[in-house]
């Protein structure tokens, strides 16, 4: 009897992943590995998990392609200028269902502030947003970074992390936030060094919208970044699973030279 029951949660369990994995996973993987060329010419940076391709905004392509952070051959980012207001430089990614959250969201990018271009402490600069859903920020002179949720019932919270990054060198910044855990399910990260945990809006679910993805700004006028991205990733927690079944780490896909 004990057999037959294990054998029946298995092939439950068996179905449920396979049912996620025909589905697909949610989310986007920018791993900015399309800047190659003499001079570069391409506009489009790739997303590998969902085909959601960002195409480069006021950017030069020859100009703005720049060495990843890895400093690798076929390693590349993007360097961004957000100083010209109505000509901010951004990627703008199409909207798709596969962009709205629900319940969770894991951020990962690796950014390089600029030291020469920083205003004050309270202009918050986007780094990648779904305006109206999610925005993650950084905050100038200090550093900071911040993560701005908004919820289906209205509300909206502000994630800060206490640890600052340093201009002009790579940093890897990481949040995560699951509406499923009743404990500690509210993180922020810096240099794998955890700086932020708190437990807020449990049940809640992320606004859902037809808005773009930018990195880079939250408009073509508005909070626009000066600096390096490099290696963004945004997926829910829950895709970890589809992600090995179809083969693909978690979150980001970090390149192996």
């Amino acid at each position: 009897m004990k057999k037959t029951i294990a054998l029946i949660t298995m092939l439950a369990m068996v179905a449920m992943l396979a049912s996620s994995a025909q589905a697909g996973p949610m989310g986007a993987i920018w791993n900015f590995n399309d800047g190659s060329g003499t001079p570069p010419t391409n506009t489009t940076v790739t997303d590998s998990l969902n085909s959601n391709d960002g195409t480069m905004t006021n950017m030069d392509p020859a100009t703005d392609w720049v060495t990843g952070r890895t400093g690798g051959a076929g390693d590349y980012a993007l360097d961004f200028y957000g100083g010209t207001a109505s000509a901010y430089q951004y990627v703008s990614v199409p909207d798709d269902d596969t962009l709205d959250l629900d319940k969770w969201v894991v951020m990962e990018a690796y950014i390089k502030p600029v030291s020469g271009n920083m205003p004050g402490s309270g202009t918050a600069k986007r780094l990648v947003s779904k305006s109206g859903a999610y925005e993650f920020t950084i905050r100038y002179q200090r550093n900071q970074f911040l993560m701005i949720l908004n919820f289906s019932d209205g509300t909206s919270r502000t994630h800060t992390i206490g640890r600052t990054a340093t201009a002009d060198v790579w940093s890897h910044v990481k949040f995560r936030w699951n509406g499923t855990d009743s404990s500690n399910n509210s993180q922020f990260w810096l240099n794998g060094v955890l700086g932020y945990q708190q437990t807020y809006d449990v049940g809640k679910t992320l606004v859902s919208n037809d808005n773009p993805v930018l990195i880079g700004s939250l408009s073509n006028t508005s909070s626009g970044y000066t600096g390096g991205i490099d290696d963004v990733s945004l997926t829910p927690e829950p895709a970890t699973m589809t992600l090995l079944l179809l083969g693909l780490p978690l979150a980001l896909r970090r390149r192996r030279k």
